[in-house]
C-alpha cells in the first residue's frame, strides 16, 4: 500500500491517477458490500489515515469524479465508469494470476 502522503499529489484534472483509481475501486466495491459507507471504511479497506481519505476524496470531488454531501460519497458517472474499468482489470490480472499459478502447480 502507499503511504498516506499521495493524497495530496493528487492532480486537478480528470485523468485519474493509479492512487485515485484505488479510491474509486475502494468506493465501488465497498458501495456494493454495504451498501454506504463512510471515509473510515475506506481508510479501512485502502490501510490509510482518515485524515488522508478526507483530503483524497475532496481533491476526487473538486475533479468531478466523486460527490460528497456530509459523510456520504458517491461516485458521478464518469467516476463509476473509471472505478468499473480498475475493478475489472484487477480481476482480470488476478484471474491470470491464479491460472498460472494452478498451472504450475
Amino acid at each position: 500500500m502507499r503511504g498516506d502522503t499521495d493524497a495530496s499529489c493528487y492532480p486537478r484534472s480528470r485523468t485519474p491517477t493509479k492512487s485515485s483509481e484505488d479510491y474509486h475501486e475502494a468506493i465501488l466495491v465497498i458501495r456494493r458490500l454495504r451498501g454506504s459507507y463512510r471515509n473510515v471504511n475506506i481508510a479501512e479497506r485502502l490501510g490509510r489515515s482518515k485524515p488522508s481519505v478526507t483530503k483524497a476524496l475532496s481533491n476526487l470531488a473538486a475533479t468531478g469524479l466523486v460527490q460528497m454531501s456530509g459523510h456520504d460519497v458517491r461516485l458521478t458517472e464518469e467516476g463509476e465508469r473509471v472505478a468499473s474499468a480498475t475493478l475489472e482489470r484487477h480481476r482480470f490480472f488476478e484471474r491470470l494470476l491464479v491460472e498460472t499459478a494452478s498451472a504450475e502447480a
